[in-house]
């Protein structure tokens, strides 16, 4: 199909729609002017007043069915719409059109056939509709244009050009008509870079088709369609299109139930009707693609779906698009034998669906045919059996479908178990049945959880872990899936639970065994077995005694049978226990020889069989005392002579054996001694006394111990001790038996005092040589002595005749040069003493002194060296200011910023390294410093003033005013210069008054209109507006009024400028009466120049009018919205009309105002 076949029908099908539309906007309707030699500042209400740019007058376009009047042009902007309105264009182009608003409708329509509209750069679908009017030849997006949005509530209605040259060639129309969005994707290939147009538009109904449906094709949609082309029409560089159409996807439903049989059809104006294939991408809501790249023209596309005559045996194809057959499906679950298969409706239909009628294919079974919607049935046999569904709807429509329904055998179960005691495998054995069909599948749970063990073998072999009752759970399930279960109980018999509870015993005693085994019900114990762990003869009675030889630990097993049989006979257990036959203690032990007074010691030497031990020990000591201390003990005699000791031991299991022992004790030497103590240094004197039994004398030895060490083996030895302090004596005295005396004591080595002193480090300088000037040595001291003794005094002699005891002081200074000794001493109270000695020296000092020059700060002082003196040279010079350190002779220059006071050392140093300091504080006087205060804003607004203070100094004075007041009122920008003046100290500093640029109002030029009508009020150099005298205008604010005044009338309009500076001004708006309009009745167009056009040139705003003239029955045969004094009886094709009365209708679309009467033809 031509494209100026497309325009042709899509001007059809729009005009009436559009014609209807614009004929009820003009009621009510505004019409504003644009074009490239307006102004923003007009009022757009004529073409000699017209604005500047789309967007000054879609600003004011606000009553829902404005139209703006756009001439030929290139708009460079963004044009966003806010409320519903139409663009009537010649063939503009701009740079952006962005639809944001919900709800409106752009219509961009042509001022007259052929106009087109052109958008360069971006288009936006946010929210609002943009309609394509009839007299529009284009809708266009340039080469390079983009899309951004599209959706239900944004697209675009009509004809949608798309510009290439050059890039991709993967194209979507963001396209609709009325409610519903359809976008269209398209791709293809291009040959050259040259510009071609694509366009798409969708269409509402059926298309008018062209030749017979394709083989295959049932039906298409009664929905809707598209229509695509290319400008230049049948576009040689375009070639392989590839459409896709979106369907379910808004409000208007394509009916698409199964997607797979769905198709894209196509015809042109010269092609029948074609398959052009794709396969939905879902059912209900998705879309479709040509399965074709060999397209080489665009035409109509329409949805269709294809017939199907498969084994599902459909009656009547597919209900889609539109179509009034209902479709039949269902669905099924289960597919064994005995289970209820349950059947499920998803059959679909426009209209209403009366009956469902099943068949089972079961023919004479109960239940084979039922008619509810969804259906169950229960197969008594395996086999196949036809499934049917057939359905009629309100429309008297049929459709079925049928499935062949498979339905498998379920198996029938049976199995073997045998018995067992605990601890033995058990074997379970399927032998199960299925008519005929495999079993693959076994399940097995064996009861023992949880979680309960799972086998899935034919044959399973388990031992449980626990005895008792188990409800064992058996499945079955065929190569097909069908499955039966059982359930049975299976019982593991306990064992029996052995016991006997034997006695330990001694050496020569009898063990009794008493068997006392227990069974679970119901069973019993039938017998049992001892064996005596020794080698003897086993024996089953319940009840045995046995003696054992020799002693020792036997081990004891009986072995308990019940009267249940398992797989290896008799359900047994048994228990092995110890039984002890302890033997008798092996008493031994011996003695130590003993002097008197002495413990005499006891060694235990008795034996005894492990594990066995001895518990209990009694001694006796042959002098009426006795003990019970384990493994030997200790006793002392108290007379010398011959005793008998005896012990008995008991062991742990009460066994008990006895020993005796003869024993001699001797007498004993003494040992005592005298001593002189000694200052430490001296030797110390020891003095031994003789025996109290003389007998013992020549019979003992003697030896000394001083501080445990063996020194001496005479009666009466000296000691020098190598150290101070107490010292350790011991004397032994030792008979030629062993036996043995001591005599313990201490001796002091008494302490002497520990006089030290030194220079106190922690203090610098504080050294052995110093300056005479300060100088004093400071000293570390201590006259010590040890905490054992005590000093009883101190002294200190300082080299220069005076001395000091006791010693307290810790320095020393001296009034001369020289060479001083000085000693430190000390005395105890044993009249112990010692010293030390030390030397010091003096040397002469130098003498500073210095002065400064200055007062005022911040300012250099300068420090000057007045009359320092020294002996020696001086060599070192250096000043403290303030803590910060300079080097240097003066004189020495500081920079001061505070008064202070501040401190200033002078340091001076002799070649000998002695110093002087001399330390003076200054105070300054600190020069004014200016700071400024405002009370007012700036910067300043016209007419603004603002009060500035000056503070700081004792005086201030401004410069160019020659004024003493702190505070000046100031009301223009500028500096401004102070002086401030403390003491002989001043200061300059100066302040910056800040100004805005002067806001200036302007309202455009005063007006006159006739009573009525209005007045378009423009005011700029602010940002925000506001006007008086709000009830005659159509707001109080904004740089734009309306004003409808009944009488002259003067606005006044305030503003405030981005700086927030205010201004006002004012406008006159003269109201007049409007004159009186003459229409003629009369016209007579022969020709002759005299009277042959209806000339309405008295009527103002002839432009604004729609004119309407309709002949005698009614009938409209002549329409113009622009009338130019032009009409000469002609119809609107130009044919003459015959003479005769004609009736007008004339209504200005701006203010409503209306004239009606009769024209009068004569030729």
């Amino acid at each position: 199909m031509k494209f100026s076949t497309i325009q042709s029908f899509l001007k059809s099908v729009l005009v009436l729609s559009v014609f209807t539309i614009a004929s009820i906007q003009c009621l009510s309707a505004a019409t504003y002017y644009v074009s490239k030699t307006g102004n923003d500042a007009n009022n757009g209400l004529s073409a000699a007043t017209s604005k500047l740019t789309i967007t000054a007058a879609a600003n004011i376009a606000t009553s829902g069915s404005d139209i703006i009047m756009i001439s030929t042009g290139y708009y460079a902007e963004t044009v966003q719409v806010g409320y519903t309105m139409t663009f009537s264009v010649d063939s503009i182009q701009v740079d952006q059109l962005t639809m944001n608003k919900s709800g409106i409708t752009l219509t961009v329509d042509g001022n007259s056939a052929p106009k087109t509209f052109n958008v360069k750069t971006k288009i936006t679908l946010t929210d609002g509709l943009v309609q394509v009017g009839s007299n529009l030849l284009a809708f266009r997006a340039l080469a390079g244009c983009t899309f951004t949005g599209g959706g239900t509530t944004s697209f675009i209605d009509g004809a949608l050009h798309i510009g290439l040259t050059n890039g991709s060639t993967s194209l979507t129309f963001p396209v609709g008509a009325g409610s519903d969005y359809r976008p269209v994707g398209l791709t293809f290939s291009k040959a050259n870079g040259n510009l071609t147009y694509y366009v798409f538009q969708m269409f509402k109904g059926k298309a008018t088709g062209n030749g017979a449906l394709p083989t295959g094709i049932r039906n298409y949609s009664s929905v809707s369609y598209f229509v695509g082309a290319t400008v230049p029409t049948n576009a040689s560089n375009s070639s392989n299109f590839v459409v896709t159409l979106k369907y379910d996807s808004v409000s208007t439903d394509d009916g698409v139930y199964e997607n797979s049989t769905l198709r894209i059809l196509g015809y042109t104006a010269t092609a029948t009707w074609k398959d052009h294939g794709g396969t939905g991408s879902v059912i209900r809501k998705g879309q479709i693609t040509t399965a074709t790249t060999s397209m080489s023209t665009l035409g109509t596309f329409a949805l269709g779906n294809t017939i199907v005559l498969t084994a599902t045996e459909r009656k009547t194809g597919l209900n889609i698009v539109g179509s009034k057959e209902p479709f039949a499906a269902f669905k099924f679950t289960g597919r064994c034998s005995g289970d209820t298969l349950k059947f499920t409706n998803l059959s679909k239909s426009i209209s209403s669906i009366l009956t469902y009628t099943w068949n089972f294919g079961e023919a004479g079974s109960a239940g084979n045919s039922v008619t509810t919607k969804n259906a169950a049935h229960k197969y008594a046999n395996g086999g196949t059996y036809r499934v049917s569904l057939t359905i009629l709807n309100a429309d008297g429509n049929l459709d079925s479908w049928v499935q062949m329904v498979t339905v498998f055998a379920t198996p029938f179960v049976l199995k073997t178990v045998n018995n067992v005691c605990i601890g033995e495998q058990t074997t379970f054995t399927d032998f199960s049945t299925a008519n005929g069909e495999t079993i693959s599948g076994w399940n097995w749970n064996l009861g023992d959880g949880p979680p309960a063990t799972i086998k899935t073998s034919k044959i399973v072999n388990f031992t449980y872990t626990n005895p008792g009752g188990y409800k064992v759970i058996q499945k079955v399930t065929t190569a097909n899936a069908c499955s039966s279960i059982d359930t049975f109980d299976y019982v593991v018999h306990a064992k029996p639970t052995p016991t006997f509870d034997p006695k330990d015993v001694c050496f020569g005693q009898s063990v009794v065994l008493d068997d006392q085994s227990t069974a679970v019900a119901p069973d019993l114990i039938a017998t049992r077995k001892w064996d005596f762990g020794d080698g003897s003869a086993t024996s089953t009675s319940k009840t045995v005694t046995h003696k054992y030889n020799p002693a020792g630990l036997y081990y004891v097993k009986l072995i308990s049978y019940s009267n249940y049989m398992g797989q290896k006979g008799a359900c047994r257990d048994s228990i092995t226990k110890p039984v002890r036959t302890f033997a008798l203690p092996l008493v031994d032990y011996t003695q130590s020889a003993t002097c008197i007074g002495e413990e005499t010691v006891f060694t235990d030497n008795t034996q005894i069989m492990n594990p066995d031990y001895a518990a209990t020990y009694f001694w006796t000591f042959g002098d009426g005392g006795n003990d019970t201390t384990l493994f030997g003990a200790k006793h002392t005699y108290l007379l010398p002579g011959i005793y008998k000791s005896k012990l008995t031991v008991i062991s742990n299991a009460l066994c008990m054996s006895s020993d005796t022992l003869s024993i001699f004790v001797q007498p004993k030497p003494s040992a005592a001694y005298t001593v002189t103590e000694k200052c430490f240094g001296d030797s110390t004197a020891f003095l031994r006394k003789t025996q109290t039994v003389n007998s013992l004398e020549p019979l003992t030895t003697y030896s000394w111990k001083f501080d445990n060490t063996i020194n001496f083996f005479t009666k009466n030895p000296k000691v020098l001790f190598a150290t101070p302090g107490i010292h350790n004596v011991v004397m032994l005295a030792q008979t030629n038996h062993g036996c043995r005396d001591s005599a313990v004591g201490m001796v002091m080595a008494h302490y002497i005092p520990n006089p030290t002193f030194s220079l106190d480090k922690s203090i610098v300088p504080n050294d052995s040589i110093q300056c005479l000037k300060y100088n004093n040595f400071k000293f570390s001291f201590n006259v010590g002595i040890d905490v054992n003794d005590t000093l009883l005094n101190s002294g200190w002699r300082w080299g220069d005749g005076n001395t000091e005891s006791p010693a307290t002081s810790n320095n020393h200074s001296y009034k001369d040069t020289g060479v001083y000794k000085v000693k430190l001493y000390g005395v105890s109270i044993h009249n112990c003493v010692d010293s030390v000695l030390q030397q010091f020296v003096v040397k002469p000092s130098p003498r500073a002194n210095f002065y400064k020059q200055g007062i005022c700060v911040p300012d250099t002082i300068i420090f000057k060296d007045t009359a320092s003196k020294s002996a020696r040279p001086l060599v070192k010079y250096s000043w403290d200011i303030n803590g910060s350190i300079v080097v240097g002779k003066a004189p020495i220059k500081q920079y001061f910023t505070t008064a202070g006071p501040h401190a200033v050392s002078y340091i001076v140093e002799d070649d000998n390294g002695c110093s002087d300091t001399m330390i003076q504080s200054f105070t300054f006087t600190v020069k004014p410093v200016v700071s400024f205060s405002f009370i007012g804003s700036m910067p300043l607004c016209k007419g603004d003033s603002i009060d500035i203070t000056a503070s700081g100094g004792d005086t201030i004075r401004w410069i160019g005013a020659k004024d003493t007041n702190r505070t000046q009122k100031f009301y223009g920008k500028g500096w401004y210069k102070v002086k401030a003046t403390s003491g002989i100290c001043t200061a300059f500093d100066s302040v910056q008054v800040k100004a805005f640029p002067m806001a200036n109002i302007v309202v455009y030029r005063d007006t006159t209109i006739y009573r009525g009508k209005k007045a378009n009020l423009h005011a700029v150099g602010a940002s925000n507006y506001w006007w008086t005298d709000s009830s005659t205008l159509n707001r109080g604010y904004g740089d734009s009024v309306i004003a409808r005044p009944l009488i002259t009338r003067t606005y006044y309009v305030s503003g405030t400028d981005s700086n927030g500076c205010d201004d006002n001004d004012s406008v006159l708006v003269t109201v007049v009466d409007p004159p009186l309009v003459r229409i003629p009745n009369l016209i007579t167009p022969n020709g002759d120049l005299q009277n042959d056009f209806w000339d309405l040139s008295e009527l103002a705003d002839l432009y604004l009018f729609d004119i309407r003239i309709s002949d005698r029955q009614g009938k409209l045969v002549y329409y113009t919205g622009n009338y130019l004094n032009d009409w000469k009886a002609v119809d609107n094709s130009g044919t003459d009309l015959p003479p005769g009365i004609y009736f007008y209708y004339m209504k200005n679309r701006f203010n409503g105002e209306e004239f009606r009467g009769y024209i009068q033809v004569i030729r």
